[in-house]
């Protein structure tokens, strides 16, 4: 077994490659797929909002009378229209949070440290720019700015839960490596 690891750490010298190499290439592909999650929310919540904005600016319900069969087929037109963007908007957030959850994972069991600053950085950014994919569509279309907020408060709930949870084992590996 020990030669195995002998070996091992032989080939990967051949190849110029030390273990905190490999930690720093593997970090780097976190960082990436992190990205890629992070992406692939904020255009879920972008893609809800334009969705909603679109609906109440092109099929609005006021001007028309309850009775009729244009308000009928007006109102089935925009509840599957909002229902689609309600499923994608959760389709992505539910893709990005699995795959948090496998980052988180792999990054508690890892013994790699993050500056704190950095963590700090990383989660206020993304929460900014959440909100920056709502605010400007609220602000215009302030009759029904509550809807668009909607979305992001389930996801700010589980990204506070995995900020805290990478915060407390960032601060326990810390602790281990300092003694």
């Amino acid at each position: 077994m020990n030669t195995n690891n002998n070996n091992l750490k032989l080939i990967r010298k051949s190849r110029g490659m030390t273990q905190s190499n490999e930690n720093q290439q593997s970090f780097k592909r976190y960082k990436v797929v992190t990205s890629i999650l992070i992406t692939i929310m904020l255009v879920g919540i972008l893609i809800h909002s334009g969705m909603l904005f679109t609906l109440n600016r092109l099929l609005p319900t006021r001007e028309l009378s309850y009775a009729t069969a244009e308000y009928a087929s007006v109102v089935n037109m925009r509840l599957s229209l909002r229902q689609f963007a309600e499923r994608f908007v959760a389709i992505s957030s539910i893709v990005s949070i699995v795959g948090g959850i496998v980052i988180l994972y792999n990054f508690i069991k890892s013994k790699h440290v993050i500056s704190f600053h950095k963590i700090f950085i990383f989660f206020f950014v993304t929460i900014v720019v959440m909100f920056a994919c709502v605010v400007p569509f609220a602000l215009y279309d302030k009759a029904f700015w509550g809807d668009y907020f909607f979305p992001i408060w389930s996801i700010l709930i589980i990204m506070i839960l995995f900020f805290l949870i990478m915060i407390i084992s960032n601060f326990i590996k810390y602790h281990r490596e300092k003694d």
